[in-house]
Order: C-alpha cells, then structure tokens, then sequence
C-alpha cells in the first residue's frame, strides 16, 4: 500500500471546548497527536446567538 500524498484527501474533525486549556489538555493526552498522526489546531471563535 503506497502513502497518498494529497493532503486534501486527509479527514479532519472539530471538536468544541469550553476553554483553551480544556483543548490543550485534550491535545496533550490525544494518542493521535502523540503518534504524530495528528496536527492540531486550536482555532478561536465566539458563538453568536439569534433571538
């Protein structure tokens, strides 16, 4: 089996914490990450919400 290296065909997910050390400690422990599988992210952002 022969690596692709098209990296637009790679899986990406999204997971959403309710701070950034809550995502720094998830990423620190994450065996994908550890591995080095993985390429973390920490992308800021602010909810807006419609009433």
């Amino acid at each position: 089996m022969s690596e692709n290296p098209d990296t637009s065909t790679r899986g990406t997910a999204g997971v959403i914490f309710t701070s950034h050390e809550d995502a720094e400690r998830f990423i620190a422990d994450d065996p994908f990450v550890i591995e080095g599988l993985a390429e973390p992210r920490i992308l800021e952002w602010n909810a807006v919400r419609f009433g």
